[in-house]
């Protein structure tokens, strides 16, 4: 067993199997219209949030405070999946302020 070639052959395994376990990410773009907004104020830091009214779903988005994008702007928005986790994050692409 202290043959090189067996340790090899067992390296190409575990990382064979790493690379089937390992996922796509699912990246999904999302249209919708900003219903309201929540600023809110912590210890670390101002926090803004966009409650944004998609199709499909009423979703809560964090974006930089300093963000102007008013009540009735239209956004578009990123789902992104991380490759290791479930976790599912959205992210602001674009904010179109309604006029």
């Amino acid at each position: 067993m202290n043959s090189p070639k067996y340790y090899l052959a067992a390296l190409a395994c575990v990382l064979l199997a790493l690379l089937l376990g390992i996922k796509t990410p699912n990246n999904e773009h999302f249209e919708g219209i900003v219903v309201a907004q929540t600023l809110t104020e912590s210890l670390d830091g101002h926090r803004l949030f966009l409650n944004i009214k998609t199709k499909q779903q009423l979703m809560l988005v964090q974006v930089d405070p300093k963000t102007d994008c008013p009540d009735g702007s239209e956004v578009y928005i990123v789902q992104k999946q991380s490759l290791f986790s479930d976790i599912v994050t959205y992210q602001l692409v674009q904010c179109n302020q309604a006029r």
